[in-house]
């Protein structure tokens, strides 16, 4: 005859067992997401958790690595990250191979009167000068390519200009375009 209390005992340690396994494989999910920016000659890997956002110290680099391209920064909204990683994954999944993202433009200064005045232009209304938005291209990518994997990603705007192979991504309300640029 079996003792009953041996078989729950049994099949405890083995569902907790199963449980610490599953524990320690979420948490050995976090992973790498790697940016360049050809413009400067530079690379930013950042390490990031499930949930696709930046672990660690390094988080803040991002505000220099996004910088305009006369060396003005500003504190980056983080949410860019995740929207990032996803299109990374997107990407990954319908590619077959992890992509390489090259950060066209990101942070842009609002220009500046010389009595210290806000300028009205286009760009001082943009995300890019509110630090919410950053240009991706991805050389390996056929434009058809970026754009399915842009309408997959969840929250913010996003939106593809076919003919340069850019993505923008901004934290902004959510929608969605494509355009034939030249």
């Amino acid at each position: 005859m079996t003792d009953r209390g041996a078989i729950t005992r049994r099949a405890a340690l083995a569902g907790l067992s199963s449980f610490c396994y599953a524990t320690a494989s979420v948490a050995s999910r976090e992973r790498q997401l790697v940016l360049h920016r050809p413009a400067f000659g530079e690379s930013l890997t950042l390490r990031l958790d499930t949930d696709g956002r930046p672990v660690g110290v390094e988080g803040r680099q991002i505000d220099w690595f996004l910088r305009d391209h006369d060396g003005a920064q500003t504190e980056m909204d983080l949410g860019l990250v995740p929207l990032i990683a996803g299109l990374t994954d997107q990407l990954a999944w319908l590619l077959g191979s992890s992509p390489r993202l090259e950060v066209i433009e990101a942070f842009v200064a609002r220009p500046d009167d010389s009595d210290g005045a806000r300028r009205e232009d286009p760009a001082s209304k943009a995300l890019h000068s509110d630090g919410r938005a950053v240009d991706l291209r991805v050389n390996s990518c056929p434009p058809r390519c970026l754009h399915e994997a842009g309408t997959r990603i969840p929250g913010g705007g996003i939106g593809v200009f076919m003919a340069r192979g850019v993505v923008h991504l901004d934290t902004g309300d959510w929608r969605r375009w494509s355009r034939r640029l030249a």
